[in-house]
């Protein structure tokens, strides 16, 4: 790893501050995703939870999770707040409930396959998620350049 640091802190570099942002915002949602994966399955397989109920608590946790390294990493705030948390938290309910809706009409009301949802999940809520959190969720906190 320290081999490949000066080069990914010299790729980085030329990036521009968004390209940037947005890169970690990526890693980080992997991350969380992981997360929220690995406590889904253990929920359900090790304390017997019901699927609806393991992942509200996996989602839950992730977004705790994607908020610490959101909140410096990626966005550069300068301090933690309830204020940037609990803005943090109704962008995550805002992504959960385009994908629920994107669902809903897709696979409930069109009958089409789920795998036509993924496009949506993929390419376009991660976008709107990332903007409103830049914005309005960090754009007060964060550092400049």
């Amino acid at each position: 790893m320290k081999r490949l640091q000066p080069r990914l802190d010299a790729l980085v570099a030329r990036l521009p501050l968004t390209a940037v942002q947005y890169l970690k915002f990526g890693i980080v949602g992997g991350l969380a995703t992981a997360f929220h994966s690995v406590l889904f399955v253990l929920f359900i397989e090790v304390f017997g939870a019901e699927p609806m109920l393991a992942n509200t608590l996996a989602f839950a946790c992730a977004v705790i999770v994607s908020y610490l390294g959101n909140y410096r990493w990626t966005f550069g705030a300068t301090r933690r707040s309830w204020a940037s948390f609990l803005k943090f938290a109704v962008v995550s309910l805002i992504g959960f409930a385009l994908n629920s809706l994107a669902i809903f009409i897709i696979v409930e009301a069109m009958a089409l396959s789920y795998l036509w949802v993924l496009p949506f999940m993929v390419g376009v809520v991660p976008i709107v998620v990332f903007a409103l959190n830049r914005g309005w969720t960090f754009g007060e906190t964060r550092r400049v350049g």
